[in-house]
């Protein structure tokens, strides 16, 4: 169902599922010292929330070009990607993100 609020048309809202499966679990136990003394308690499952957190991190890949060398001791060197110009350089995405995070999210 849609409303208007203040001129603007409002759209029906969502949430987030939990997922069911997680990368990490942190336990939360409960300080014991807080507890009503001389009590049993029977333990039940957690109450559970999540977090998406964005991880990133460096992917290094290596090319290695095939070396042959011949009897007369001449050597053929595979070529290597278009691309790939340098000893070591950046990926097409990591300038792209940095211009991104620079120019759209102002950070500098």
């Amino acid at each position: 169902m849609k409303k208007n609020i203040g001129g603007q048309e409002c759209h029906a809202g969502t949430t987030l599922t939990q997922y069911e499966e997680v990368d990490e679990i942190i336990e939360i136990p409960i300080d014991r010292r807080t507890l009503p003394q001389g009590e049993k308690f029977t333990k039940s499952d957690p109450e559970t929330r999540q977090v998406i957190d964005l991880n990133i991190e460096f992917l290094v890949r290596e090319y290695q070009a095939e070396v042959l060398i011949g009897a007369d001791g001449m050597s053929f060197v595979a070529p290597f990607p278009e691309n790939i110009t340098k000893s070591i350089q950046y990926d097409p995405s990591v300038k792209s993100f940095a211009v991104y995070m620079s120019q759209y999210q102002l950070i500098p």
